[in-house]
């Protein structure tokens, strides 16, 4: 299969790709609201969408605030509530979002949103 015909299978994701083929990142850590403010500040974040059935939704820079406050923000899960279970009652459209972060060195950290519906 080509990269770019690559979708979501199941989550948790092990690794990540692009169109050219699978990135060389790791996991770092879960993440909330917190650190994703943090890192947007930094200017040092890309986000990239899971939704099993779908390819991997890579989000331009360019376009970081307006997807965090508008289409992110209210669905991301904090860690210490996605370790106690996942639920999804209670949430806007009963769907969550689960961010991680990923990175290599000093590049660009990358927030894995996975969605849970």
């Amino acid at each position: 299969m080509r990269p770019n015909q690559r979708v979501v299978t199941r989550l948790p994701l092990t690794e990540l790709w692009d169109a050219r083929g699978t990135l060389r990142i790791e996991r770092r850590r879960a993440v909330g609201r917190e650190r994703v403010t943090e890192l947007l500040r930094n200017g040092r974040v890309r986000f990239v969408l899971a939704n099993c059935g779908d390819p991997l939704k890579w989000i331009p820079p360019d376009d970081n605030y307006r997807f965090w406050k508008e289409d992110v923000k209210r669905h991301l899960i904090e860690p210490e509530d996605v370790e106690r279970g996942l639920r999804l009652e209670g949430w806007p459209d009963e769907s969550v979002i689960v961010g991680t972060e990923w990175g290599e060195g000093d590049g660009y950290n990358v927030i894995l949103l996975e969605i849970h519906h």
